[in-house]
């Protein structure tokens, strides 16, 4: 082991007793070596664990013990629906997809989107092009000139359409 693992472990599972097996051997011989890392051992003793050896613990008033048991009884007698309840996130959170999923769901998504829009601009200008060529078929059968496709430039011989036309 290195010491900056060591003084890792020192702090956080060495001193408070956590440190079991194959992991505190090893940690105790890098100790047994190290003179710098016994110091830190002790000096982090001194300074973290034996200010509050000295310490009396105190006890919890049963009246706080009281009210912790009623409150779950009471959140037991709770209909299923309450407990069943999870806000979206934790939900989303448990789903187990993968980022190239989402991705590729995105993508497709897109494409599908693109190819409805697409379609639909496409049916709009056929329509309108429908739309045109009908009114002047019609215009056709019905007797109009065939100025509503700009090839008669006749007009009602007006002083205007003359200007224009």
């Amino acid at each position: 082991m290195d010491c900056a693992r060591v003084q890792d472990y020192i702090l956080t599972d060495y001193l408070d007793g956590c440190m079991r097996g194959e992991a505190k051997e090893e940690l105790e011989a890098h100790l047994l070596q190290c003179p710098r890392c016994r110091e830190f051992a002790s000096q982090a003793r001194q300074e973290v664990i034996e200010p509050f050896e000295q310490i009396e613990r105190e006890q919890t008033p049963e009246t706080v013990w009281a009210n912790i048991k009623e409150s779950l009884e009471e959140r037991e007698a709770l209909p299923d629906v309450f407990h069943s309840f999870r806000p979206w996130p934790d939900i989303l959170k448990k789903l187990v997809i993968p980022r190239p999923a989402w991705v590729l769901a995105s993508l497709l998504f897109l494409v599908i989107m693109t190819f409805v829009v697409r379609q639909h601009s496409l049916n709009q200008t056929y329509v309108e092009t429908q739309s045109k060529e009908h009114v002047e078929y019609l215009a056709f059968m019905i007797g109009y000139p065939d100025s509503l496709n700009g090839e008669d430039q006749g007009g009602y011989g007006t002083y205007i359409e003359e200007i224009f036309l």
